[in-house]
């Protein structure tokens, strides 16, 4: 089968790629022509290129690396050959994820392709892209990652199982880890709604955290009404009746940093419980002053990064993103967690604006930002990861 080449360019805001090729694009093909092995598992490569292939795509934008093999699985004989095939992987993890519902993909769709015979999808992220993106000190936009400082993501095969019905999903390949997806919600006057629990912790000590208020607000169009819980002495909190679809979470305690958790995934059940941490509370205070000395008033003081103590990302609920400083130049930021974060100082008459690309640690001194005249003002450095 030959293969099509295509390229989906996205929206402009994402042409910020990292030192590649096809900077603000997706990558991918329609058809199974070999594609090469740019550095996977061993094993990968030959799932990869299985003749049952009806086409693949390669992201995110921001550097690629993460490919999605699109598989139209016909028998339960080569699920249970593809199921083998996967096994044989030589990777820390696998992950096998069932799924009750028939298969989706964007790209399919971009092609105006049918995706009614797609069964089967493998994920897989080149280990190398992974590291230069979401565990690179060095690159600018790391921080503002919710993968940032996380392990490589491990080999995915995602499985509609209503395809084959002649294979025994309680009986797969005890090197995988399987990840139940299968649909387990209730009915509720006629609309299908579900319930999922998450427990949440003291970021430092691992206590559990009791009377942390979660606040849950649908994304969907035609927004169901913000729902709220508290957690109980463990640390949990159970949301219930819960329309279909994505959520995000918003969780705050006294004396800790509110949190946000987006986008929750409330399509499915996942038989498991979600853990948040959250950190204590501080304050970060500056002051802004040009070359003079002088307070600069009206500065928009933004946050780039924000990391907990854990060195892992720590989003905050929206509208919190940042400040403006005052009369005298001085700002202030309350409700940080312990951690660390960037910051980024813009101002109308100053197009190249103060910038700390350096981390702050927090809680810090006072912090003192000096705009330099747009006749002397370098742009801030940002360096690019090592390839």
């Amino acid at each position: 089968m030959r293969a099509t080449h295509f390229i989906v360019t996205l929206s402009a805001i994402t042409v910020l790629a990292f030192g590649r090729s096809a900077e603000g694009l997706i990558l991918g093909a329609m058809g199974n022509d070999p594609v090469p092995d740019p550095g996977w598992p061993t094993g990968a490569h030959a799932l990869a290129n299985r003749e049952d292939r009806i086409g693949y795509w390669e992201g995110p934008p921001f550097g690629g690396g993460e490919y999605h093999f699109l598989l139209a699985i016909e028998s339960d004989q080569a699920m249970a050959q593809l199921l083998d095939e996967f096994a044989a992987i030589v990777a820390p993890d696998k992950q096998i994820l069932l799924r009750d519902e028939p298969l989706s993909s964007f790209w399919l769709t971009a092609q105006s392709e049918d995706a009614s015979n797609l069964t089967a999808e493998f994920v897989i992220w080149t280990p190398e892209r992974w590291n230069v993106l979401h565990r690179n000190p060095l690159h600018p936009f790391m921080m503002d990652s919710p993968n940032c400082g996380q392990p490589c993501p491990p080999p995915q095969l995602i499985v509609s199982t209503p395809a084959f019905q002649g294979i025994d999903w309680s009986d797969l390949p005890p090197s995988c880890s399987i990840v139940n997806q299968q649909w387990r919600g209730t009915q509720t006057e006629g609309e299908a709604s579900r319930s999922f629990e998450l427990q949440v912790f003291d970021i430092n000590s691992h206590k559990p955290l009791p009377h942390v208020t979660v606040t849950t607000e649908h994304q969907s169009e035609g927004d169901a009404p913000a729902k709220t819980c508290t957690t109980d002495a463990q640390g949990r909190a159970r949301l219930v009746d819960l329309p279909r679809g994505a959520y995000r979470l918003t969780l705050s305690a006294e004396g800790y940093a509110p949190r946000r958790v987006e986008p929750f995934p409330g399509e499915r059940d996942f038989n498991s419980t979600t853990v948040v941490y959250l950190a204590p509370a501080h304050a970060l205070t500056g002051r802004v002053i040009d070359s003079d000395g002088k307070p600069v008033a009206e500065a928009a003081v933004r946050i780039i990064g924000l990391l907990g103590i854990d060195g892992l990302t720590y989003p905050r609920p929206r509208g919190l993103e940042g400040t403006e400083s005052d009369a005298e130049g001085m700002f202030r930021m309350d409700a940080l967690p312990q951690g660390y974060c960037q910051i980024i100082v813009l101002h109308r008459e100053y197009p190249t604006a103060g910038q700390r690309r350096e981390i702050i640690q927090i809680p810090a001194e006072t912090l003192t930002i000096t705009l330099q005249p747009p006749e002397t003002a370098q742009p801030p450095e940002s360096p690019e990861p090592a390839e």
